[in-house]
């Protein structure tokens, strides 16, 4: 074979060899230097930015909220909104039956029409003989004032709403005019049956096995003569009880009475209470109505 044919390779010198290796590194270095240094720049600016982004959350919320309302406030306080409001029966449930729908839909329609009447009108009740008679302070017979009372609250004061709520811890007081020339009195309940309540709301209550009907105890304040604030009134601040007067029976369609007992001067302190386990008694005593179930008769 002739040598004529070999092509000969330069080879790289040693030196040129490391030259050639640090370069290709500085390159690489070069290539990488801008990376490193935007990643380091965004790490340093991340707290930067969350707090500029907190600041704005606040601000903004701070105006939403700052900002008046557009829409009128109701006020709950006023006083035909507040007639307009259903006291709950102790009944859960029972508004959702037909009948009794209906009968709060009534009631809801008789509020709004006594509330836009008063004022205008007198007032006009019929008793149980038929006459009439025009305003309840006038009548013997007629609760003045009502105030409830409660046992586990003992400084709680309740609304002066015309609702009488007799429980295992609540008790009712009653302002009653026994009329100057009296000297004795009977207490009175008379209750509708279930049919003749109307647009009426009446519960009772028992779980007793000892007795089918719920009874109600009334007793005589001892302060009957004094005035009394019944929009202070509370379990503690009310008198100490002075005498029985005795017990009514109540259930739907049933009449009870007391015995006669001493009512001299022109007002009188009952505190009702319910008595037997489970017993629960509630209902709305309306001035617009003299069958309010419990009066106080003067013999």
């Amino acid at each position: 074979m002739s040598s004529h044919n070999v092509e000969a390779i330069p080879l790289m010198q040693q030196g040129e060899e490391e030259d050639h290796i640090l370069e290709q590194k500085h390159k690489a270095h070069s290539f990488n230097q801008p990376r490193s240094s935007l990643r380091s720049r965004l790490i340093r600016a991340l707290p930067y930015l969350a707090c500029l982004v907190a600041l704005l959350s606040f601000t903004l919320n701070t105006l939403i909220f700052a900002r008046p309302s557009q829409k009128p406030k109701l006020d709950v306080f006023n006083g035909s909104v507040v007639q307009s409001l259903r006291k709950p029966s102790l009944y859960l449930g029972i508004d959702r039956v037909p009948e009794i729908k209906e009968m709060l839909s009534l009631e809801s329609l008789f509020a709004q029409g006594h509330a836009t009447a008063t004022g205008s009108l007198p007032t006009e009740t019929h008793a149980h003989g038929g006459s009439a008679v025009h305003d309840t302070s006038e009548h013997p017979a007629r609760s003045v004032n009502i105030a409830r009372v409660n046992s586990r609250y003992p400084d709680l004061i309740y609304p002066q709403d015309g609702w009488v709520v007799l429980s295992e811890f609540d008790r009712t007081i009653l302002q009653l005019h026994s009329g100057s020339q009296s000297s004795r009195c009977i207490l009175t309940s008379a209750f509708p049956g279930r049919r003749s309540l109307g647009d009426r709301l009446l519960t009772i209550e028992i779980d007793d096995s000892t007795t089918r009907v719920a009874r109600i105890q009334a007793r005589v304040l001892s302060n009957s003569d004094s005035s009394v604030d019944f929009s202070s009134l509370t379990w503690n601040s009310r008198s100490s009880l002075s005498h029985l007067i005795g017990e009514l029976e109540v259930d739907f369609g049933r009449n009870s009475s007391t015995s006669e007992f001493a009512c001299g001067g022109s007002e009188l302190l009952v505190e009702l209470a319910c008595l037997g386990n489970g017993c629960g008694v509630e209902f709305k005593y309306l001035n617009e109505d003299s069958t309010s179930f419990i009066n106080l008769v003067s013999k």
